[in-house]
């Protein structure tokens, strides 16, 4: 199982400062490793377990963010990830 699993913060929305974002994506992770036998370290490059991106419009996936208002102005995950577990 891993000791750590990295996250990598890959932007930060307008309307939002770095620290901000950074202190409550850090907060959700303290409090997930609270409860759990996993804990996070944060990476500023390279490749993370974990990528968080703030995206707006059409950025891949076919489920593009329209703004407010339209039906499709929801946040969602992409998930791709490989977990070994060593019994």
């Amino acid at each position: 199982m891993y000791d750590v699993l990295f996250e990598r913060i890959v932007n930060v929305p307008g309307s939002l400062s770095e620290s901000a974002v950074r202190e409550a994506i850090s907060d959700a992770f303290h409090a997930w490793s609270d409860v759990s036998a996993l804990s996070f370290s944060e990476l500023r490059s390279g490749h993370a377990d974990i990528t968080i991106e703030f995206m707006t419009g059409s950025h891949g996936d076919g489920w593009p963010f329209d703004g407010p208002g339209n039906t499709q102005n929801r946040p969602h995950t992409m998930i791709q990830c490989k977990l070994a577990v060593r019994h």
